[in-house]
């Protein structure tokens, strides 16, 4: 009787629990849940941090967008022609610093009007020394007009890396207006010469070099 009873006991103990446990049953289905739930979390949290760096750079292209700097206008170009000894098209155009530039107002100081673009090598080895001329005989009344015709990059950009100060001028088109009234279609650099009374002294097609560029200042000053 004794034995049947431990028996019946321990029969009653597996059904209860036995050797496997409701607790140990469902630990692993616990465990799966969790780790579901954790996927499900991670992923929102990806979708979202990837939802507000789109809405990030959207954001920052459009500001980019509403805050670039309006074209400047087309330039204003008279008749004229670029002949030694005869005053040569007048133009009115905006420079890279929004001022509104007339080249006939610059009558009474030599002047020197220079073609240039950000592709021509010529140009920009030029244009370092003529900046460095500019900054020498401006006091004396030199002045230079720099025109940015046949670009096809970034002019302002090339202008400010180089360090100009001299005032400088847009010519759009292929080849623009101001271009095209002096004859420069195709290639640069080209330097026209003013004297004071605002004609032609000096036509030169390819790059100056710093002798030449003293001289005329020296010869129209």
């Amino acid at each position: 009787m004794a034995r049947r009873r431990k028996q019946n006991l321990a029969r009653a103990h597996r059904d209860r629990g036995g050797a496997h446990p409701v607790g140990e049953r469902t630990r692993p289905a616990q465990r799966r849940a969790l780790r579901a739930r954790f996927k499900w979390r991670s992923l929102a949290w990806i979708c979202g941090g990837l939802a507000v760096a789109v809405a990030a750079v959207a954001l920052l292209i459009a500001s980019g967008i509403n805050h670039q700097a309006p074209p400047l206008p087309i330039p204003t170009v008279a008749e004229g022609a670029l002949v030694r000894g005869q005053p040569p098209a007048d133009f009115t155009a905006t420079t890279f610093d929004g001022h509104q530039l007339t080249l006939s107002s610059l009558k009474g100081r030599p002047v020197l009007v220079n073609f240039f673009a950000s592709w021509c090598t010529q140009c920009a080895h030029e244009l370092v020394f003529m900046e460095q001329s500019y900054e020498r005989h401006q006091a004396d009344g030199f002045v230079i007009v720099g025109v940015n015709g046949l670009e096809t990059g970034d002019g302002v950009g090339f202008y400010h890396r180089l360090g100009l100060t001299f005032p400088a001028v847009y010519d759009p088109g292929d080849p623009g207006k101001i271009s095209l009234a002096y004859n420069v279609t195709s290639s640069l650099p080209v330097s026209v010469f003013l004297d004071k009374t605002g004609r032609v002294d000096l036509i030169q097609l390819g790059a100056l070099t710093p002798e030449l560029l003293e001289q005329e200042i020296q010869k129209l000053s």
